[in-house]
């Protein structure tokens, strides 16, 4: 199966505090997968993780309250 194939079934959670990444990032990923659950804190992530089953996992690491490697 292709690269793009692949891509295209995936579910990305992605984890960034900083709004303007965010959005740039989000965009970038929502072109090769098939979709992006875009939150800016660690708390709204694990909401997300339990109720969507994300395949991969993008996240910031230095983040106010919950860092990104303790969401991990």
């Amino acid at each position: 199966m292709h690269i793009n194939n692949i891509l295209k079934q995936l579910n990305v959670l992605y984890l960034e505090d900083d709004e303007t990444v965010r959005k740039n990032i989000t965009t970038s990923i929502a072109y090769i997968t098939k979709n992006v659950y875009s939150v800016s804190s660690a708390e709204e992530a694990l909401d997300i993780y339990y109720e969507k089953k994300p395949d991969i996992i993008v996240t910031d690491i230095d983040m106010k309250g919950m860092n990104g490697l303790d969401f991990v």
